[in-house]
């Protein structure tokens, strides 16, 4: 989306700044080292963990769950009353209740996590996903993976650094439609291309407007506000 202020481009190059220098100075030393991963055979159970666990995260807990092969073994969350609910939520379809952290770093930590998947806001999606393959973790992550084309060029160099994995949550671009109009159009059947538009229309009820309050209990603000301005 085009910029229409210098304050707005401002404040996405400083939002850009202040990323690039959490990617190497927030990760705790123990997991930025990246220490080698645990070798996954066939009959391995993929060990996760899931990182922000509240509405569009309990979905990603619904659908692991429903899988074979996989443990959740972690959650994390800022807000402790978001993670007790997952916590209870895993324990009793499993039986087995994950280990929780309210600070995400402390999940990364661990070594015995294969992956991690990040349903966060977005202004944290790139910096997890970030932090999480510079741990040694291959990442699914929600779209849009970025807050800005320079953080989206941070984690295509720490994918190829790293060697991790990292899915981002575009799953139309999976559609067969989808693929075989790409296909399509590189083929040049429709010519040189000069201009392309996307329009979007899905109704959502506004939010509103909410005045200030009290941080709730249990949840950790700076922590939510990550490298975001505050």
């Amino acid at each position: 989306m085009p910029r229409t202020t210098r304050r707005e481009f401002v404040g996405d190059a400083a939002l850009a700044a202040a990323f690039a220098a959490a990617t190497s100075l927030w990760l705790p030393e123990p997991a930025r080292a990246a220490a080698p991963r645990r070798k996954i055979g066939p009959g391995d159970t993929v060990r996760l963990g899931v990182i922000g666990v509240h509405g569009r995260g309990l979905d990603h807990i619904t659908g692991y769950l429903g899988l074979e092969g996989v443990e959740i073994v972690a959650i994390a969350d800022v807000d402790k009353a978001a993670g007790e609910k997952a916590a209870a939520l895993i324990e009793k379809k499993t039986g087995k209740r994950p280990e929780y952290f309210q600070d995400l770093r402390k999940l990364l930590e661990r070594k015995d996590i294969d992956a991690v998947s990040c349903a966060l806001p977005i202004h944290w999606h790139a910096l997890a996903a970030s932090w999480a393959m510079q741990a040694g973790k291959d990442v699914y992550v929600e779209k849009p993976c970025c807050h800005n084309v320079s953080e989206g060029r941070k984690l295509v160099e720490l994918q190829k650094r790293t060697g991790r994995i990292c899915q981002v949550g575009t799953q139309a671009r999976s559609h067969k439609a989808i693929q075989d109009g790409i296909k399509y159009l590189h083929d040049g059947k429709l010519g040189k291309v000069s201009l392309s538009r996307g329009l979007c229309y899905k109704p959502r009820k506004s939010i509103g407007i909410k005045p200030d309050a009290p941080v709730p209990d249990g949840v950790d603000y700076d922590l939510w506000l990550g490298a975001a301005p505050k």
